[in-house]
């Protein structure tokens, strides 16, 4: 008669599943009332627990940190695994034979179920995941904590969005078919439920774009007598309590016109990356009524670019401030955007040298390269500058990783997965090496740099 911790409903059948203080599992008959099985096996109090989506088994994990799977027809486990530190939550793939853990360590495992090994993992969250949840596409995965609600993709492993929410504790959320996420959390005999419209987030908002707009999606939510959010990732209230919280923007587009073999200084008295011809008609003299009128007319369309970038440059720095740089580098990443991309390289380099490894090296070199392609006098020397530090940093373990050739017959997948990353950055590097060569060349502003990053590359190109 211990305290329940979680339960869980059969996805089938009557029946449901509870756990308890006193690690044990039961499983109960809704129709008969009363409780049929009883699983032993746990040592720590069981924290989470789930049914998988065809009834047959019961995933179960613990305060010590073990995930055990149950085989509900015999009592027995299936097989366990040690996570390392408490679990806080489970959930399971509706699409394919995965599950997502979130453990006391704050962050996420995926496995995968048909073998029961290791897919990926997240990045460390700043405070602790509460609850977590998969979309209904099977393709991602909602982790809410006490510092927000954050979207991951877990196929490859990326984290889409973030949108910081004041909630209490998340003991359980949902998502509906129409994109509502539904949760439920407590705080001493307080209990507290949200909704949260995910239409204005990532990878959410191509569904629900209509015309250019975001289009809400009708869903009427209730309340509860204990306190209610309706969030719009506008603005969230609770009992009348107005709370800020993050809002997305809209993205503007604008077509910007290159020319590779022009640098365009660093000093300029016009926004970088902003062609002000695409905002002006085209005239052989100059009438300044016209200009105005131009540049009234397209004023909203010019606003929005910039306000567009300012957003996109606030939400990398969301979680650049919370120590999150693979976060922050995943998002630059995402939004492919080259001037938000070259101004947060630009203004945090020295702390984003400091924190690079390999792996961060190998996703930052296709930016680097691409960078390379602008007329920008600043985007260039950001560029080089990186290439030079990641060249002189990782050099020497990109050579022995390709020149080792394995001795044993037994394949060491770390070491096969730094011989790909290796591979990836050579690759990179070589196709960066016609643009510096020809800023070694043609433009006297930047050939000091241009030519040192050159000899780098072709150095590590001719081992």
């Amino acid at each position: 008669r211990a305290s329940i911790s979680c339960i869980d409903f059969h996805p089938t059948e009557t029946k449901i599943s509870s756990a308890s203080v006193d690690t044990n599992i039961k499983v109960w008959d809704v129709r008969k009332r009363n409780s049929y099985m009883t699983l032993k096996g746990h040592e720590d109090p069981v924290t989470a627990l789930k049914h998988s989506p065809d009834g047959k088994w019961i995933i179960s994990g613990d305060a010590g940190g073990y995930v055990k799977v149950w085989d509900l027809a015999k009592g027995s486990v299936l097989s366990q695994w040690k996570m390392g530190s408490g679990v806080t939550s489970m959930a399971l793939c509706p699409s394919e034979q995965t599950m997502a853990c979130a453990t006391e360590k704050k962050t996420i495992r995926f496995f995968d179920l048909e073998n029961f090994d290791i897919l990926e993992r997240t990045t460390v969250n700043p405070t602790r995941i509460h609850s977590i949840a998969f979309h209904k596409d099977g393709k991602t995965l909602l982790s809410a904590s006490s510092s927000g609600l954050k979207t991951w993709g877990w196929n490859p492993m990326k984290m889409h969005d973030h949108v910081e929410i004041e909630w209490q504790n998340v003991a359980d959320m949902t998502v509906t078919s129409s994109d509502v996420l539904y949760t439920v959390g407590f705080k001493e005999n307080l209990v507290q439920t949200t909704d949260v419209r995910l239409y204005k987030m990532e990878p959410f908002r191509a569904a629900h774009r209509v015309g250019g707009r975001y289009v809400s999606p009708k869903v009427h939510g209730g309340s509860s007598s204990s306190g209610h959010i309706e969030q719009d990732l506008g603005k969230m209230s609770i009992k009348g309590t107005s709370v800020s919280a993050t809002k997305s923007t809209p993205a503007v587009s604008q077509e910007v016109k290159e020319k590779k073999s022009v640098v365009i200084p660093h000093k300029s008295e016009k926004p970088i990356g902003l062609d002000m011809s695409a905002f002006l008609s085209c005239r052989q003299t100059l009438d300044t009524n016209k200009v105005l009128t131009d540049l009234s007319k397209d004023h909203v369309k010019f606003k929005g670019i910039l306000i567009e970038r300012t957003h996109q440059l606030r939400l990398v720095r969301s979680y650049w401030v919370k120590g999150d740089v693979k976060g922050a580098l995943d998002k630059l990443i995402d939004m492919n955007n080259r001037s938000v991309q070259a101004d947060f390289l630009k203004n945090a380099e020295k702390q984003m040298q400091s924190a690079l490894n390999l792996e961060m090296s190998r996703e930052l070199l296709p930016i680097l390269t691409s960078l390379l392609t602008m007329p920008f006098e600043g985007y260039l020397k950001t560029s080089l500058s990186y290439l030079r530090f990641i060249l002189k940093s990782f050099s020497p373990v990109i050579k022995s990783t390709l020149l080792t050739t394995g001795k044993s017959s037994l394949v060491n997948p770390q070491f096969e997965e730094r011989r790909t990353r290796c591979k990836e950055c050579l690759k990179w590097f070589a196709a960066a090496k016609p643009n510096i060569k020809a800023l070694s060349t043609k433009n006297a502003s930047i050939q000091r740099d241009a030519v040192e990053v050159l000899d780098l590359i072709q150095a590590l190109i001719q081992t």
